[in-house]
């Protein structure tokens, strides 16, 4: 099932999607285009997505500044999925 799910989105590409190369078991490295409308809109960034046990770790290989991003370039998952509120 996995195989063809990476054989499915390799041809059919999203298009904010530039480059995708599968690793070892489930990693994943890719290239993708930085946001329309948002300052990150000319810009390509690599990434690397991992999966371990207990969660995904996605780290950008590409420099990135950004609240949810660490100065080790991890993205901070736990926080993008909080359900608590900005008062």
């Amino acid at each position: 099932m996995f195989k063809y799910r990476q054989a499915e989105l390799k041809s059919n590409m999203p298009p904010y999607l530039r480059h995708l190369e599968y690793t070892k078991g489930f990693d994943v490295t890719a290239i993708i285009a930085g946001p329309d409308d948002s300052p990150y809109e000319s810009g390509l960034f690599a990434v690397a997505i991992a999966f371990d046990d207990y969660y995904l770790i996605f780290v950008f290989a590409t420099p990135i500044y950004h609240l949810n991003v660490s100065d080790t370039r991890v993205v901070n998952a736990l926080q993008l999925n909080s359900s608590e509120s900005l008062e």
